[in-house]
């Protein structure tokens, strides 16, 4: 999860930080699950073949932990925290 600072405040207001969960990944190896952090908007194609596997628009390949359906919702979900819906 990445911790982006609000903009500055108002004179007298107080805001937190908030939280953006971008689409965190895990990549999948037999010997270390190490996450990373993915731009949705380089995503080609996601096939499950079994293994899950996103080709980038730059032909670069990631097989993942997670399913299909898990990485369009989070690809979902980040899209609606941009642009609030």
């Amino acid at each position: 999860m990445l911790m982006l600072p609000e903009p500055p405040a108002k004179a007298g207001e107080n805001r937190p930080e908030r939280e953006i969960d971008m689409i965190k990944l895990t990549k999948l190896k037999k010997s270390n699950n190490e996450t990373f952090i993915l731009n949705c908007e380089l995503i080609e194609t996601i096939e499950e073949r079994p293994d899950t596997t996103i080709t980038l628009v730059n032909g670069k390949h990631f097989v993942v932990a997670e399913s299909a359906a898990d990485v369009i919702s989070k690809v979902i979900t980040f899209k609606r925290s941009i642009y609030g819906r």
